[in-house]
């Protein structure tokens, strides 16, 4: 069974004088989810901010704020589908009409610690911190930032940027099995990595190459964390 969301605009011209609005409606809608372990949530995104959070209930929090002009808002769909709750939760925003613009659509989640998140985006970014299992993460423009407070052994991470940085901030403790790649960027980090053993000759191309394409350890090595961007920068941060 599918569930849409019917929103409607803001009428700003009720409390300001209409010629200051003409330009720009908004709408909202903010709902608590009951979901059962082990649970996953599914967002595509179009166009705008995708923001998922671990928190401590077994609930998912999710708020969906679209802003535009009236005709963007007209073509923009969110559907959020229930059918196959309490484990499983799919949020979707799709066009009408293909030729024409759409909203910027905010969708800002919260999930259990253990929730599986997969988000793919066409534009905007993608933020994820506080999860525990897997996370899945496709942008094709836009800014991938992964936030790894409680990245474990029951932990995995890929994240896949096709123009955009790809940014990993992660305890200086951390434990896991890194690899990262990048076809027109660099990778760089503030935590120390043991490279897998690698036969090479110390020439120019290595060292081009060494800067691109990153394999080895965080700690001790554990579970995955695969970062891949083909028209971007991948950066691994220490937690401050």
């Amino acid at each position: 069974m599918m569930w849409s969301f019917i929103t409607h605009a803001w009428q700003m011209s009720d409390f300001t004088p209409k010629a200051l609005f003409t330009r720009h409606e908004s709408t909202a809608s903010h709902e608590f989810i009951k979901v059962t372990q082990p649970a996953s949530l599914t967002v595509t995104q179009q166009q705008g901010t995708v923001k998922v959070k671990g928190w401590d209930k077994e609930s998912i929090s999710i708020k969906i704020v679209q802003k535009g002009h009236p005709e963007a808002l007209a073509n923009t769909v969110v559907t959020v589908d229930k059918s196959k709750l309490p484990h499983e939760l799919y949020c979707t925003v799709t066009k009408k009409d293909e030729e024409k613009n759409i909203a910027n659509v905010t969708i800002s989640a919260h999930v259990p610690f253990t929730c599986s998140v997969t988000v793919s985006s066409q534009k905007g970014l993608i933020k994820t911190k506080n999860l525990s299992r897997t996370q899945t993460l496709y942008a094709d423009d836009g800014t991938i930032e992964i936030i790894l407070d409680k990245f474990s052994v029951e932990s995995s991470v890929f994240a896949h940027n096709k123009y955009g940085t790809i940014l990993v901030e992660a305890p200086k403790k951390i434990q896991a099995q890194l690899s990262a790649s990048t076809l027109r960027g660099s990778v760089t980090s503030e935590l120390f990595i043991t490279l897998q053993p690698h036969t090479t000759l110390l020439n120019r191309d290595f060292w081009a190459q060494i800067k691109k394409d990153v394999h080895g350890s965080l700690g001790e090595g554990g579970a995955p964390i695969t970062l891949e961007a083909e028209n971007g920068d991948i950066k691994i941060l220490a937690k401050r």
